[in-house]
């Protein structure tokens, strides 16, 4: 078992590889009451093998808790836990929160995970559940101008186009035998890691999971998707829904994977909150001239194989804000980014994430995420820390152009 420190975070990280070679990062936080362990594998929707229906990621999600015996999540309850579990493009995690009885929750996690129990009945049951979900998502007009502009940047048949949940005619297709198929194919020790946050010795989870840890490491090695640095497929996607004003998303899709995916992260942060950000003149203009109403959601979306910085807000005139936007950008490619703001931009971001290591379930949400890009915790902080004003100006030019919007307007 490997110990590393950051002083930044004021952290301890114990790092620990299974002998079937699955990752196991443990953070201590003496003097906190909650425990949180989390276990994910590398698969989610954008990994699925052609030979798999469309939202078979998801479906695997949903059946791991089922059981021959009492359902698990009675059992978990019983012990006083909470659990739950999320699909992403890419991954899917299960995990647990409790006060009490954390080994009794973390052992049957493990078992969650590991014993998987499908029926012809219970999948044809979880279906209906599933649609109903789908249904419910296809409404959803925040999800639905994120999925556009999904569409936009990597195109209809994009990897990180598909449905999360799949489609009502794919889940319709998906066996019994698929799910044990796909789970033996993709849920290996080698491409999954273990998280655990909260008053722990690390020594004991260690020891744990040396017991509770039982799959073995894929016969080979799994095909992974290559870069998408083509140009953006579409520019503008236009939707209707039931909304009161048009919402929007704007993205820029991500040409440079040379750049290692800590600095790109840190630079699209910092980037787009000092083009757009709250403290920004061009926020000031939009809503003094009534373009915006409220302040612009910001991120840098990224993996191995993609990367986007995306911005969304409410306006009754998307276009108009994409033109203010990306005039705002030419400004500042011509006179150049303020140092100070640069600065203050750049400690407020990594502020904002050391804040949030307060949270058990923030920090264990985040290492997980970030476990999928070969990433740590510290490598993420240390990407800002080491953050340049030259870093920053030579990202702008090269990924702030040409970009796609997404448009949910009112039906």
């Amino acid at each position: 078992m490997k110990t590393f420190h950051s002083d930044t975070l004021d952290e301890h990280m114990y790092y620990y590889k299974t002998k079937s070679n699955a990752s196991v990062y443990i953070f201590p936080k003496p003097g906190y009451v909650e425990k949180q362990a989390l276990v994910t594998v590398r698969y989610g929707a954008a990994d699925e093998e052609d030979r798999f229906p469309m939202g078979i990621a998801h479906f695997l999600e949903h059946k791991l808790f089922e059981d021959d015996e009492k359902p698990l999540f009675e059992r978990f309850t019983l012990l006083g836990g909470s659990v739950d579990a999320f699909t992403s493009q890419t991954q899917t995690a299960y995990y647990i929160s409790c006060v009490d009885n954390f080994f009794e929750n973390f052992r049957l996690l493990f078992k969650a995970v590991q014993t998987p129990y499908f029926t012809d009945d219970n999948v044809e049951k979880e279906k209906g559940i599933i649609a109903q979900e789908i249904n419910m998502y296809d409404d959803n007009p925040g999800w639905r101008v994120y999925m556009n502009l999904n569409r936009a940047l990597y195109g209809d048949n994009g990897a990180l186009s598909k449905n999360i949940a799949g489609t009502l005619q794919s889940i319709n297709d998906i066996t019994k035998e698929m799910l044990y198929d796909c789970y033996k194919s993709n849920y290996t020790s080698d491409e999954m890691a273990v998280i655990v946050v909260g008053d722990v010795e690390p020594e004991a989870i260690v020891e744990a999971v040396d017991e509770f840890f039982l799959l073995p490491a894929s016969a080979s090695a799994r095909t992974r998707s290559l870069p998408d640095a083509a140009p953006v497929v579409r520019n503008k996607i236009s939707s209707s829904l039931q909304v009161s004003q048009p919402i929007f998303e704007i993205g820029f899709k991500e040409r440079d994977f040379f750049t290692p995916l800590g600095l790109r992260t840190a630079t699209g942060k910092v980037l787009l909150d000092i083009i757009v950000g709250d403290s920004s003149p061009l926020y000031e203009r939009l809503i003094t001239d009534g373009l915006i109403d409220g302040p612009c959601s910001m991120d840098y979306i990224s993996g191995s194989f993609y990367g986007h910085s995306v911005l969304s807000a409410v306006s009754d005139d998307p276009m108009a804000v994409l033109s203010r936007v990306m005039s705002e950008i030419d400004n500042i490619k011509s006179n150049g980014i303020d140092p100070v703001r640069f600065e203050r931009i750049r400690r407020k971001q990594l502020g904002s994430f050391i804040r949030g290591c307060n949270s058990i379930e923030m920090m264990c949400g985040a290492a997980a995420e970030l476990f999928i890009k070969d990433m740590t915790l510290f490598d993420y902080v240390g990407a800002f820390e080491k953050l340049t004003l030259n870093d920053c100006a030579a990202r702008l030019k090269e990924h702030f152009f040409d970009p796609a919007v997404s448009i949910i307007n009112p039906l």
